[in-house]
Protein backbone atom coordinates (compact mmCIF):
# COMPACT_ATOMS: atom_id res chain seq x y z
CA UNK A 1 0.00 0.00 0.00
CA UNK A 2 1.44 3.34 -1.03
CA UNK A 3 1.91 6.29 1.32
CA UNK A 4 -0.93 8.13 -0.48
CA UNK A 5 -3.30 5.22 0.11
CA UNK A 6 -2.37 5.18 3.79
CA UNK A 7 -3.07 8.93 4.09
CA UNK A 8 -6.44 8.62 2.31
CA UNK A 9 -7.37 5.65 4.49
CA UNK A 10 -6.45 7.63 7.58
CA UNK A 11 -8.60 10.59 6.53
CA UNK A 12 -11.51 8.29 5.76
CA UNK A 13 -11.20 6.59 9.15
CA UNK A 14 -10.78 9.89 11.00
CA UNK A 15 -13.49 11.91 9.24
CA UNK A 16 -15.57 9.45 7.22
CA UNK A 17 -17.10 7.53 10.13
CA UNK A 18 -18.18 10.67 12.05
CA UNK A 19 -19.55 12.15 8.82
CA UNK A 20 -21.63 9.04 8.14
CA UNK A 21 -22.93 9.15 11.72
CA UNK A 22 -23.89 12.82 11.32
CA UNK A 23 -25.72 12.06 8.04
CA UNK A 24 -27.62 9.16 9.63
CA UNK A 25 -28.51 11.30 12.66
CA UNK A 26 -29.70 14.10 10.37
CA UNK A 27 -31.91 11.68 8.42
CA UNK A 28 -33.46 10.35 11.65
CA UNK A 29 -34.11 13.85 13.03
CA UNK A 30 -35.45 15.11 9.67
CA UNK A 31 -37.78 12.12 9.43
CA UNK A 32 -39.04 12.75 12.96
CA UNK A 33 -39.69 16.43 12.34
CA UNK A 34 -41.38 15.64 9.03
CA UNK A 35 -43.71 13.24 10.82
CA UNK A 36 -44.47 15.86 13.48
CA UNK A 37 -45.00 18.52 10.82
CA UNK A 38 -47.47 16.30 8.94
CA UNK A 39 -49.46 15.57 12.10
CA UNK A 40 -49.58 19.24 13.09
CA UNK A 41 -50.55 20.23 9.55
CA UNK A 42 -53.38 17.68 9.54
CA UNK A 43 -54.76 19.21 12.73
CA UNK A 44 -54.37 22.69 11.23
CA UNK A 45 -56.24 21.66 8.06
CA UNK A 46 -59.21 20.45 10.11
CA UNK A 47 -59.38 23.70 12.09
CA UNK A 48 -58.68 25.84 9.04
CA UNK A 49 -61.39 24.14 6.98
CA UNK A 50 -63.92 24.64 9.77
CA UNK A 51 -63.07 28.36 9.99
CA UNK A 52 -63.24 28.76 6.21
CA UNK A 53 -66.57 26.99 6.11
CA UNK A 54 -68.10 29.30 8.71
CA UNK A 55 -66.91 32.37 6.82
CA UNK A 56 -67.66 31.22 3.28
CA UNK A 57 -70.80 29.06 3.52
CA UNK A 58 -73.03 31.90 2.29
CA UNK A 59 -70.76 32.49 -0.71
CA UNK A 60 -70.39 28.76 -1.39
CA UNK A 61 -74.12 28.20 -1.37
CA UNK A 62 -74.46 30.82 -4.08
CA UNK A 63 -71.37 29.62 -5.95
CA UNK A 64 -72.53 26.01 -6.18
CA UNK A 65 -76.21 26.75 -6.88
CA UNK A 66 -75.77 26.22 -10.68
CA UNK A 67 -74.95 22.57 -9.96
CA UNK A 68 -78.63 21.98 -9.19
CA UNK A 69 -79.75 23.12 -12.64
CA UNK A 70 -76.82 21.72 -14.61
CA UNK A 71 -77.77 19.15 -17.29
CA UNK A 72 -75.32 16.31 -17.84
CA UNK A 73 -73.70 15.74 -21.23
CA UNK A 74 -73.90 12.01 -20.55
CA UNK A 75 -77.27 10.71 -21.79
CA UNK A 76 -77.54 8.02 -19.12
CA UNK A 77 -76.99 10.50 -16.31
CA UNK A 78 -79.17 13.08 -18.06
CA UNK A 79 -82.09 10.66 -18.23
CA UNK A 80 -81.79 10.14 -14.47
CA UNK A 81 -81.47 13.85 -13.72
CA UNK A 82 -77.93 13.36 -12.44
CA UNK A 83 -74.53 14.95 -13.14
CA UNK A 84 -70.87 13.93 -12.82
CA UNK A 85 -68.67 16.10 -10.57
CA UNK A 86 -64.91 15.97 -10.07
CA UNK A 87 -63.52 17.56 -6.91
CA UNK A 88 -59.78 18.19 -6.71
CA UNK A 89 -58.31 18.71 -3.26
CA UNK A 90 -61.31 17.42 -1.34
CA UNK A 91 -59.46 17.70 2.01
CA UNK A 92 -62.07 17.33 4.80
CA UNK A 93 -65.03 17.26 2.43
CA UNK A 94 -66.60 20.61 3.33
CA UNK A 95 -67.93 21.14 -0.23
CA UNK A 96 -69.78 17.84 -0.55
CA UNK A 97 -72.96 18.96 1.17
CA UNK A 98 -73.56 21.50 -1.59
CA UNK A 99 -73.75 18.88 -4.34
CA UNK A 100 -77.07 17.64 -5.76
CA UNK A 101 -78.26 14.40 -4.18
CA UNK A 102 -77.04 11.19 -5.88
CA UNK A 103 -74.52 13.05 -8.06
CA UNK A 104 -71.79 10.83 -9.49
CA UNK A 105 -68.64 12.16 -7.82
CA UNK A 106 -64.93 11.61 -8.44
CA UNK A 107 -62.71 12.60 -5.50
CA UNK A 108 -59.06 13.51 -6.13
CA UNK A 109 -56.59 14.46 -3.43
CA UNK A 110 -52.86 14.11 -2.76
CA UNK A 111 -53.67 12.35 0.53
CA UNK A 112 -52.95 8.64 0.21
CA UNK A 113 -55.51 7.93 2.97
CA UNK A 114 -58.33 9.70 1.11
CA UNK A 115 -60.40 6.63 0.27
CA UNK A 116 -59.97 5.05 3.71
CA UNK A 117 -60.99 8.33 5.36
CA UNK A 118 -64.17 8.76 3.34
CA UNK A 119 -65.17 5.12 3.69
CA UNK A 120 -64.77 5.10 7.47
CA UNK A 121 -67.86 4.02 9.39
CA UNK A 122 -68.34 7.36 11.14
CA UNK A 123 -68.06 9.49 8.01
CA UNK A 124 -71.44 10.68 6.74
CA UNK A 125 -70.65 13.47 4.26
CA UNK A 126 -70.89 11.22 1.20
CA UNK A 127 -74.03 9.28 2.13
CA UNK A 128 -76.15 11.32 -0.30
CA UNK A 129 -73.63 10.99 -3.15
CA UNK A 130 -72.47 8.24 -5.48
CA UNK A 131 -68.67 8.28 -5.26
CA UNK A 132 -67.54 6.41 -8.36
CA UNK A 133 -63.76 6.85 -8.06
CA UNK A 134 -61.00 7.93 -5.67
CA UNK A 135 -57.80 9.27 -7.20
CA UNK A 136 -54.56 10.08 -5.40
CA UNK A 137 -53.29 13.08 -7.36
CA UNK A 138 -52.18 16.68 -7.00
CA UNK A 139 -54.44 17.48 -9.97
CA UNK A 140 -51.75 17.93 -12.62
CA UNK A 141 -52.20 14.34 -13.73
CA UNK A 142 -55.77 13.12 -14.10
CA UNK A 143 -54.99 10.46 -16.70
CA UNK A 144 -57.59 8.14 -15.15
CA UNK A 145 -60.33 10.55 -16.26
CA UNK A 146 -61.18 10.61 -20.01
CA UNK A 147 -61.35 13.82 -22.03
CA UNK A 148 -64.65 15.73 -21.86
CA UNK A 149 -66.26 13.35 -19.38
CA UNK A 150 -67.05 15.56 -16.37
CA UNK A 151 -69.93 18.04 -16.13
CA UNK A 152 -68.38 20.11 -13.33
CA UNK A 153 -65.02 20.46 -11.60
CA UNK A 154 -64.76 21.84 -8.08
CA UNK A 155 -61.33 22.92 -6.78
CA UNK A 156 -61.14 25.21 -3.76
CA UNK A 157 -57.95 26.32 -2.01
CA UNK A 158 -55.73 24.09 -4.13
CA UNK A 159 -53.99 26.30 -6.71
CA UNK A 160 -51.86 27.91 -3.99
CA UNK A 161 -50.05 24.60 -3.43
CA UNK A 162 -50.13 23.12 -6.94
CA UNK A 163 -46.59 22.32 -8.15
CA UNK A 164 -47.70 23.39 -11.65
CA UNK A 165 -50.75 25.69 -11.70
CA UNK A 166 -51.11 25.87 -15.48
CA UNK A 167 -50.86 22.11 -15.87
CA UNK A 168 -53.57 21.57 -13.27
CA UNK A 169 -55.84 24.10 -14.97
CA UNK A 170 -55.12 22.43 -18.30
CA UNK A 171 -56.26 19.09 -16.87
CA UNK A 172 -59.42 20.71 -15.52
CA UNK A 173 -60.17 22.13 -18.97
CA UNK A 174 -59.42 18.76 -20.62
CA UNK A 175 -61.79 16.65 -18.51
CA UNK A 176 -64.69 19.14 -18.63
CA UNK A 177 -67.38 18.59 -21.23
CA UNK A 178 -68.11 21.53 -23.57
CA UNK A 179 -70.30 23.85 -21.52
CA UNK A 180 -69.00 22.27 -18.30
CA UNK A 181 -68.26 24.50 -15.31
CA UNK A 182 -65.14 24.88 -13.17
CA UNK A 183 -65.95 26.24 -9.69
CA UNK A 184 -63.11 27.90 -7.77
CA UNK A 185 -62.32 29.67 -4.50
CA UNK A 186 -58.68 30.61 -3.98
CA UNK A 187 -56.63 32.98 -1.86
CA UNK A 188 -54.35 35.29 -3.84
CA UNK A 189 -51.55 37.78 -3.34
CA UNK A 190 -52.73 40.80 -1.36
CA UNK A 191 -53.62 43.62 -3.84
CA UNK A 192 -54.30 46.47 -1.38
CA UNK A 193 -52.08 46.22 1.69
CA UNK A 194 -48.36 46.70 0.78
CA UNK A 195 -47.13 45.49 4.19
CA UNK A 196 -49.12 42.27 4.00
CA UNK A 197 -48.04 41.73 0.39
CA UNK A 198 -44.39 42.18 1.43
CA UNK A 199 -44.77 39.59 4.17
CA UNK A 200 -46.43 37.17 1.74
CA UNK A 201 -43.47 37.53 -0.64
CA UNK A 202 -40.88 37.07 2.11
CA UNK A 203 -42.51 34.03 3.74
CA UNK A 204 -42.96 32.36 0.35
CA UNK A 205 -39.52 33.15 -1.09
CA UNK A 206 -37.57 31.93 1.93
CA UNK A 207 -39.61 28.69 1.69
CA UNK A 208 -40.81 28.81 5.29
CA UNK A 209 -44.52 29.04 4.45
CA UNK A 210 -44.48 26.40 1.68
CA UNK A 211 -42.61 23.99 3.95
CA UNK A 212 -44.89 24.40 6.95
CA UNK A 213 -48.14 24.56 4.96
CA UNK A 214 -47.67 21.76 2.47
CA UNK A 215 -46.47 23.73 -0.55
CA UNK A 216 -48.81 26.73 -0.15
CA UNK A 217 -47.64 29.92 -1.91
CA UNK A 218 -48.97 33.17 -0.48
CA UNK A 219 -47.94 35.35 -3.41
CA UNK A 220 -49.69 33.72 -6.37
CA UNK A 221 -52.15 35.58 -8.56
CA UNK A 222 -54.03 32.58 -9.91
CA UNK A 223 -56.78 34.73 -11.42
CA UNK A 224 -54.36 35.51 -14.22
CA UNK A 225 -53.63 31.80 -14.73
CA UNK A 226 -57.33 30.93 -14.93
CA UNK A 227 -57.98 33.65 -17.51
CA UNK A 228 -55.10 32.40 -19.68
CA UNK A 229 -56.74 28.98 -20.12
CA UNK A 230 -59.11 28.54 -23.09
CA UNK A 231 -62.31 28.93 -21.10
CA UNK A 232 -65.20 30.46 -23.01
CA UNK A 233 -66.29 32.57 -20.05
CA UNK A 234 -64.75 33.42 -16.66
CA UNK A 235 -66.80 35.03 -13.89
CA UNK A 236 -64.76 36.14 -10.88
CA UNK A 237 -65.35 38.21 -7.74
CA UNK A 238 -63.00 39.26 -4.94
CA UNK A 239 -63.61 38.53 -1.26
CA UNK A 240 -61.71 39.79 1.76
CA UNK A 241 -61.82 38.14 5.17
CA UNK A 242 -60.35 39.45 8.41
CA UNK A 243 -59.28 36.06 9.73
CA UNK A 244 -57.22 35.99 12.93
CA UNK A 245 -57.81 32.50 14.29
CA UNK A 246 -55.99 30.34 13.53
CA UNK A 247 -53.31 33.06 13.27
CA UNK A 248 -51.77 31.98 9.91
CA UNK A 249 -55.04 32.75 8.12
CA UNK A 250 -54.41 36.48 8.55
CA UNK A 251 -51.86 36.12 5.74
CA UNK A 252 -54.55 34.91 3.29
CA UNK A 253 -56.94 37.85 3.47
CA UNK A 254 -57.93 38.30 -0.19
CA UNK A 255 -59.67 35.58 -2.23
CA UNK A 256 -61.21 35.09 -5.63
CA UNK A 257 -64.41 33.13 -6.11
CA UNK A 258 -66.19 32.27 -9.31
CA UNK A 259 -66.74 29.98 -12.28
CA UNK A 260 -65.14 29.27 -15.64
CA UNK A 261 -67.18 27.74 -18.47
CA UNK A 262 -65.58 25.59 -21.17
Amino acid sequence: MSRTDVIIQGYLFKYGTPLICVIILYMIVASYFESVRNKLYALYVIKCDNVYERMTKHYKKELFSPLHSLVSANWKLRNQGLIRILEIGVRTGQNLKYYPKNSHVILADRNSRLEKHFKSADYKKIDQLNVVKYIQSYGENLAEIPDESVDAVVATLVLCSAPDVDRMLGEIWRVLVPGGIYFFLEHIQEPDDPSLRRMQNILTKIKVWPYVFDGCHLNRNVKKNIKQIKFKEVNCDHLQFDMKDPYPLKFTRTHIIGTAIK
